[in-house]
């Protein structure tokens, strides 16, 4: 068993449930974050090509534009949701794995102190959310 100061102990099998738990959650965050990155993609360049139609009515653009803003904040909850987990996750490998936190904190020491994933959970969507906004005000 692994002690720790909290009294909490791991078993290394524990410990290896930890990390796989944690590469999971990572797995399911970019797995999420991808999805939404094509369905956005797709949705934006749809309502591209309709604006460009003089026959579309701009009703029926503003419902698009409408849904895929509703659509990147359903997506920003659900990435700030898995960020937080992942964060969760990390601080217990740290505390359980000596040579991850050594990694981490040799990383986060230098260049690299802002984290990806929060840049990935929450810059990316407000983002898109932006462009959202921008298509309804030219609409």
């Amino acid at each position: 068993m692994l002690d720790v100061h909290d009294g909490e102990s791991l078993s290394p099998t524990e410990v290896s449930r930890l990390w796989e738990h944690r590469q999971a959650v990572d797995a399911h965050f970019n797995s999420r974050l991808n999805f939404f990155l094509v369905f956005e993609s797709v949705l934006l360049g749809t309502v591209g090509v309709l604006m460009g139609r003089t026959e579309v009515l701009p009703t029926a653009l503003r419902l698009i534009a409408i849904i895929g803003l509703l659509l990147t904040v359903v997506w920003w909850y659900a990435q700030a949701k898995q960020r937080y987990i992942l964060e969760l996750l990390r601080r217990r490998a740290e505390r359980y794995m000596p040579e991850y936190k050594t990694t981490r904190s040799q990383r986060t020491r230098r260049l690299y102190r802002v984290s990806v994933i929060s840049l990935l959970a929450h810059l990316v969507p407000i983002f898109i959310g932006a462009i959202w906004a921008i298509v309804l005000w030219t609409i």
